[in-house]
C-alpha cells in the first residue's frame, strides 16, 4: 500500500557543467526502487541512456534502506546548496503525486545523504 510516508523510489543525479557557459555536459543518474538499483548516465541534455547498469535486490531490504533514509533526512542538521561545475540532486517519491527533492549537501557534520545512497550502490556492486 502506498502511504505519504513510505518512499516507493529515490532518484538520485549529479549534473556536470561546463564553464563559463553553463551548459550541461553530462548527467550521471542512479534509481533505486523496490525491485533493485538502476543506473546509467545521459549526455548533453540527451534522453538516451549511455552505459546502463542493473542490480536486483531483494524488496525488504530495499524497503529497509528507504525507511533508514527517511529517517536520516528528518534528523539533518545541515543543508545546502553550493554552485560549481556540478549539481547533485535526490528525488524521494512517493507516489505519482507526491515527492521531496534535495539539493546538495543533506546531512549531518559526519555523513551526507548522497554519500549513504553510494555507500549502498557500491555495496550491492
Amino acid at each position: 500500500m502506498k502511504s505519504i510516508n513510505n518512499i516507493q523510489k529515490i532518484i538520485m543525479t549529479k549534473r556536470l557543467y561546463s564553464f563559463p557557459d553553463c551548459k550541461c555536459m553530462r548527467s550521471d543518474n542512479v534509481e533505486l526502487s523496490l525491485e533493485g538499483i538502476k543506473g546509467y548516465r545521459t549526455l548533453n541534455g540527451s534522453k538516451k541512456h549511455v552505459s546502463p547498469y542493473k542490480v536486483e535486490v531483494e524488496e525488504p531490504e530495499m524497503k529497509a534502506f528507504f525507511s533508514e533514509l527517511y529517517e536520516f533526512v528528518r534528523n539533518a542538521t545541515e543543508c545546502g546548496y553550493t554552485v560549481d561545475d556540478c549539481e547533485r540532486k535526490v528525488r524521494f517519491i512517493y507516489s505519482d503525486y507526491h515527492e521531496e527533492i534535495f539539493w546538495g549537501w543533506t546531512g549531518n557534520e559526519k555523513e551526507n545523504l548522497t554519500g549513504k545512497i553510494w555507500e549502498f550502490v557500491n555495496l550491492h556492486f
